[in-house]
């Protein structure tokens, strides 16, 4: 009976620090949301929660944008961020204003140095402010096709995505990226990227914990075994 009421006592004061999670925030690429992170197998003890992407306003910044989103965290528990492509580079903005345990980058950039010349370009040949939005809708898709083919199997959601986005996000995000003026990041940002990212090519990335060989600009999805188990190793 001693022994009972001692192993109780003892499951009454470390049981709820034993069972506390880690409150994850998701942010995805720019033509995608939640759903493209439903592949990962995330260890138990990481609460995942996905930021829900607004509506961009015309010729908002990336940092003008991150502060808008950053009232969907709690920043009064400890927590880490997550985020792909677009969402990677809105993790870099937020690392700046916010207290994250941890920041991880993934198929993105951490300052734009890191960012395809081609978007550079964008800032004086501002083709995609030229098509409409229906137009921008219908390229994509077909982008991805040129760039990125290993996503081909998982085509039908990336379209599904596309279609659910706010009207004219897609371009605007564009516009974001484009003139994106960043130099700097935490020193203790994660990065993973893939050897096939034709979007955000490899060759420009200055830094990288984690490079993989079959990886392309939708990795979330198509290698996302291999990125649950670096997120259970680094969050």
């Amino acid at each position: 009976m001693h022994k009972l009421s001692l192993y109780f006592l003892f499951s009454l004061m470390f049981l709820p620090l034993m069972s506390q999670t880690h409150r994850v925030y998701f942010m995805p690429g720019f033509g995608a949301d939640e759903r493209s992170f439903q592949y990962l197998k995330l260890d138990s003890r990481l609460e995942p929660v996905y930021i829900r992407y607004l509506p961009i306003e015309k010729k908002e910044t990336i940092e003008a944008y991150a502060r808008r989103l950053a009232v969907q965290i709690d920043t009064t528990q400890p927590f880490s961020l997550v985020g792909v492509s677009l969402g990677g580079m809105l993790a870099i903005e937020m690392g700046k204003f916010l207290h994250p345990e941890r920041i991880v980058v993934i198929a993105s950039a951490k300052t734009e140095a890191e960012v395809a010349p081609r978007y550079h370009l964008l800032r004086y040949l501002p083709l995609h402010q030229i098509m409409g939005d229906k137009v921008t809708r219908v390229l994509s898709p077909l982008g991805r096709r040129l760039f990125e083919p290993e996503g081909l199997p998982w085509e039908p959601l990336y379209r599904q995505m596309i279609r659910d986005k706010p009207p004219h996000f897609l371009k605007r995000s564009v516009h974001m990226i484009s003139r994106w003026k960043n130099s700097e990041y935490r020193s203790d940002v994660i990065h993973i990227h893939g050897k096939k990212d034709h979007t955000l090519p490899l060759k420009h990335i200055r830094s990288c914990e984690y490079v993989m060989e079959n990886g392309g600009h939708m990795m979330i999805i198509t290698c996302a075994e291999e990125i649950s188990r670096i997120l259970g190793e680094v969050l």
